[in-house]
């Protein structure tokens, strides 16, 4: 659910922003339309093409919705160990409006068939040395307290500490955790490039038949967009508010200076009498009224017109988002206007 602010100064610093902050907001509206082009190729079947359209997404907005669909069509194009890690990721997410329980639950599911898709290796060995699966060494280092995920089928497993090392190679058969244990007994031997003995194998792709669709997830971030949208809404609902306020009271006002006027006809005629100064008065206070009310229009106007425009032809992620290109209202010390751009 998007939030609305109703503090004018407030929406007028966002639209005073500086360069960093207009680049930012491009570099937020690119990648919910790269989202958005993951979800068209997801629909379409292209999932290796969704893939690579959540994965630029993702580098960019972090935000649970992308980690989802991300997770899922790297599940679907057979990239399982970084599935499991982005479902993991997601199934940790704290409570939240953009992670309900039943998008949290498939997540688990997906999880789950992909566990059993995947080998597991439960690693001991020396405590501080550096693990090499494969060649690709681990970000963490021993002792491990979770099993690794690994693909179906054969690895080398390296372990290296300071001139010592301990290789195996191991079969990581789907579904089943392995236990590896790495002993130093011999000098490290050089680094080589050497690639494994036997090259692991991926689930078949028939394990995947008629996959269920990635729930339709929509991006709910807040943007520039929003905050000055339903900002100028508020602002002319308060400023018509304030000018229907003010109009009623001078009104009332001028008929009370009308009767006043009746009831003392030459109450001014010498301009120095205490009826004179209660007429002027009564005058006074009319006149102040209808400049209040004057301003609560205009100001409304502009509200009105501020929100009609952020409306019309400012991109709301769809049709025009999709587009590359964007124009938005401006407003800067040397005056207003419009703002155009597009993307690559």
């Amino acid at each position: 659910m998007r939030s609305a602010l109703a503090s004018l100064p407030i929406a007028l610093a966002l639209l005073l922003t500086t360069p960093s902050r207009a680049q930012s907001d491009a570099a937020r509206a690119e990648a919910l339309k790269r989202y958005n082009e993951g979800i068209a190729l997801h629909d379409a079947g292209k999932e290796q093409d969704a893939y690579v359209k959540f994965a630029q997404a993702y580098a960019v907005l972090k935000t649970p919705p992308i980690l989802f669909n991300l997770a899922r069509t790297e599940q679907l194009t057979l990239r399982f160990v970084e599935a499991a890690a982005h479902f993991r990721e997601y199934v940790a997410l704290p409570e939240q409006p953009l992670v309900p329980k039943q998008t949290r639950e498939k997540a688990r599911a997906f999880l789950a068939e992909i566990h059993g898709q995947l080998g597991h290796l439960a690693l001991t060995a020396p405590t501080g040395c550096t693990i090499t699966i494969d060649g690709r060494e681990l970000a963490q280092r021993a002792p491990f307290v979770d099993a690794i995920d690994v693909l179906a089928g054969s690895h080398v497993v390296v372990a290296r500490l300071e001139e010592k090392s301990a290789t195996k190679t191991v079969s990581a058969p789907a579904g089943v955790t392995t236990p590896v244990a790495l002993q130093f007994d011999q000098p490290a031997p050089a680094p080589t490039s050497s690639a494994p003995a036997v090259a692991p194998t991926a689930a078949p792709p028939a394990a995947l038949a008629k996959p269920e669709r990635p729930p339709a997830v929509v991006e709910e971030h807040q943007t520039t967009r929003d905050i000055v949208r339903w900002t100028s809404a508020g602002v002319a609902v308060v400023g018509i508010g304030v000018g229907v306020g003010f109009m009623v009271a001078a009104n009332g006002k001028d008929n009370d200076l009308s009767a006043y006027q009746l009831a003392h006809p030459n109450a001014c005629a010498d301009g120095s009498s205490a009826a004179c100064a209660d007429a002027s008065s009564l005058q006074s206070d009319r006149d102040r009224d209808r400049t209040l009310s004057l301003i609560g229009f205009v100001a409304g106007g502009v509200g009105v017109a501020v929100a009609a425009a952020t409306w019309i032809i400012w991109p709301n992620g769809g049709t025009g988002a999709q587009r590359g290109t964007w124009i938005v209202p401006s407003v800067g010390v040397a005056g207003y206007g419009l703002a155009a751009g597009g993307s690559f």
